[in-house]
């Protein structure tokens, strides 16, 4: 058994040094502020992709809601459970 959880040898949540070597090895090649500075240009030149980017970063993304229903749309049904 892998020790980071799972069957499978790699499973499970690498860990914190592992992905700041990735982020390091990323900014070297494009560093954050050049990235977003591409970013910035493509959304105000009206790239779909890029305004969305930007705007889920700058404000975070909006609420979704869910809606949990049963089978052919009415309600759920709990089974296995006692309540005591």
């Amino acid at each position: 058994m892998a020790t980071r959880g799972g069957k499978r040898e790699g499973a499970g949540r690498k860990s914190k040094a592992d992905e700041l070597t990735l982020i390091e090895s990323m900014d070297a090649i494009l560093v954050p502020e050049k990235f977003w500075a591409a970013v910035a240009l493509n959304a105000v030149e009206g790239d779909g992709a890029s305004q969305k980017l930007w705007a889920s970063y700058r404000f975070g993304m909006p609420k979704q809601a869910v809606e949990l229903t049963g089978a052919n749309g009415g309600p759920v049904v709990i089974t296995g459970m006692k309540i005591t």
